[in-house]
């Protein structure tokens, strides 16, 4: 073959290829130029989706940043101003070393003063639901050694970033009791005080549970928080019904919610043993023994109502002085962050929608906590003044 006839075979081929092409766009009724561009622009499309898609990625991964340890979140909030009282901003990394440096202070003062060293004593967390869930940071400045100044506690990462202002290096609360590394940490860090073996079975038992009923053994270890019942029960319809839509009744009302026996007399439930969720009314005779366990055997009684003077009496019980940050409140309910004056303990649910409505037995279990604790309070006011944070306060009509 010459070269000339090589180049109308070419020539012909070329031809036929155009005229294919040029058939293909007659059969979908776009010209080759158009579907050219057409291309490029999906292209382009796709790239930039994927550029955005990376960037939302770098920046989740970068806020929640899980560091060598996928349970320890670690905020950049170093970065974040803080406002003062007088609207000024301050860095949040120097709020947080003033912190500490006031919490080394007051600690070196009360133990001057006579406060004694944490009592190496075994502390079960009895966690009554919508009670307070910020009370683990407290059990774990007490109870665990050999951690940084920055280990506190978060309930998962469902919180907004305004807690960012006073914690930066925080464990997720749930690791503690759902991964076998949380109780390794436990076993390593809080032996004898939130960890223990079982009397019978020698097994490791620990401190921090999901709203597991009391065992008999565990009553004289056992530290709790209580909270008024009709504010624990309105709590729970926000957190369980309104926010969670656990009843898949998206319009359920808190007259409905409360036809729910499982979740009446939670205080006294978990108490006497039974699970929370327990369908079974507790009866006033059954009542008042949940209260006489409260009054007289468990190891400790705090307030929801009164947090702070809580955690403050629970060091002077069990030893050692609060960090400031113990007192923040880590799990507020969703909708009182939209409000930051709701989040104080001071803050009180309009109890007018439960009209008649009584948790009969919860409100006794309360009444034994209330007089408890304030007992206790008049009992060790002495040893709570030592933490430095000022004096206590005896409420008269108690």
């Amino acid at each position: 073959m010459t070269i000339d006839q090589r180049a109308v075979r070419q020539r012909s081929k070329g031809n036929i290829t155009s005229a294919s092409a040029t058939q293909e766009s007659a059969a979908d009724g776009m010209p080759p130029s158009i579907r050219q561009r057409t291309f490029s622009e999906s292209l382009a499309f796709i790239a930039v989706f994927s550029l955005v898609a990376g960037i939302t990625a770098l920046t989740a991964y970068t806020t929640f940043r899980p560091a060598s340890k996928p349970w320890v979140l670690h905020r950049d909030s170093s970065k974040t101003p803080a406002l003062a009282a007088n609207g000024v901003q301050h860095d949040v990394s120097d709020i947080r070393q003033s912190m500490h440096i006031d919490y080394e202070r007051r600690l070196e003062a009360a133990t001057r003063g006579g406060r004694k060293l944490p009592v190496l004593t075994y502390l079960r967390w009895l966690h009554i639901p919508k009670t307070g869930t910020s009370i683990v940071n407290t059990f774990v400045r007490w109870g665990c050694t050999n951690i940084s100044q920055d280990t506190f506690v978060v309930p998962r990462l469902e919180r907004p970033k305004d807690l960012e202002v006073s914690v930066e290096a925080t464990f997720m609360w749930d690791w503690f009791f759902r991964n076998k590394t949380g109780r390794q940490w436990l076993d390593d860090h809080c032996k004898d005080r939130l960890v223990t073996p079982h009397p019978t079975t020698k097994k490791n038992e620990y401190s921090f549970h999901l709203h597991r009923p009391l065992q008999r053994w565990e009553i004289p270890h056992t530290a709790s928080v209580f909270r008024m019942p009709r504010q624990r029960s309105y709590s729970n319809y926000m957190h369980l019904s309104k926010h969670y839509n656990e009843s898949r009744q998206p319009f359920e009302t808190l007259y409905d919610f409360l036809k729910r026996e499982e979740f009446w007399s939670q205080h006294a439930k978990l108490l006497l043993g039974r699970k929370y969720r327990d369908q079974r009314v507790i009866t006033i005779p059954e009542a008042r023994t949940a209260a006489k366990i409260v009054s007289d055997h468990i190891a400790f009684a705090g307030l929801t109502e009164e947090f702070r003077l809580s955690c403050r009496l629970f060091h002077a019980m069990f030893g050692g002085v609060p960090h400031l940050l113990q007192f923040e409140n880590v799990r507020p309910g969703l909708d009182r962050y939209k409000h930051k004056g709701r989040r104080t303990e001071s803050f009180r649910y309009d109890e007018t929608e439960f009209k008649d409505w009584r948790d009969e037995a919860d409100e006794i279990v309360y009444e034994a906590a209330r007089n408890r604790f304030w007992n206790d309070v008049r009992k060790w006011k002495d040893e709570i003044e030592l933490d430095g944070l000022g004096p206590v306060h005896i409420k008269q009509s108690v």
